[in-house]
């Protein structure tokens, strides 16, 4: 993203996808949102491997700060039945560990409670101004984050699922031709700017 915006002198601030809200990166320094142990990881990994060998094609990430199940390569019917199995085998680690499970696009991510998308901007929303401010997002997480963004946010759902957001774009190379045309926009907006001084 930021490729897009490099030649604006303006705060660009990251929250990173992979790990779901766990650092933020402004000024180019990546920094952690939450202090959490990772302890629980022992106890979650054996039985995520269990599901692994029991769904032909699926596969375990790990994550820093979470754990991600991915389904995706798998049979839907089967992936439906191991789904409802493991939700349900997990409830009273996830319990005891103050752990969440979000339902991703085809697949299940653990975490510590309170590391989100939405945790991690609210904490961003106190540092930069809400002159302009545009996000993109693709899975249900993503709508909790288009719902604390200020009514003059640009907010996109990237696929077709129901959302909050303002607007929708099909796909990433979508995303990549809003952001080109916001940049080339804002530069024009400072440009003239510049122009009236």
């Amino acid at each position: 993203m930021i490729q897009y915006f490099k030649n604006i002198n303006q705060q660009t601030v990251e929250i990173d996808k992979p790990e779901n809200g766990a650092w933020i990166k402004r000024d180019g320094v990546w920094e952690p949102t939450h202090q959490s142990d990772i302890d629980w990881k022992e106890e979650i990994g054996p039985i995520l491997q269990r599901y692994v060998s029991r769904l032909p094609g699926s596969f375990i990430e790990e994550k820093q700060f979470a754990v991600t199940w991915h389904y995706r390569n798998s049979e839907a019917g089967l992936s439906s039945s191991r789904i409802a199995e493991l939700s349900a085998e997990l409830t009273k680690i996830l319990h005891i560990h103050d752990l969440d499970l979000t339902f991703e696009v085809k697949s299940i991510e653990i975490r510590k409670r309170g590391v989100s998308k939405a945790s991690a901007l609210s904490r961003v929303l106190t540092f930069i101004p809400d002159e302009f401010i545009a996000c993109f997002g693709d899975d249900q997480n993503d709508e909790a984050v288009f719902r604390i963004l200020p009514e003059s946010a640009h907010t996109f759902k990237v696929g077709i699922d129901a959302t909050v957001a303002k607007y929708r774009v099909t796909n990433d190379v979508a995303v990549r031709d809003v952001l080109s045309w916001f940049a080339k926009s804002l530069e024009e907006v400072k440009v003239f700017a510049h122009d009236l001084q």
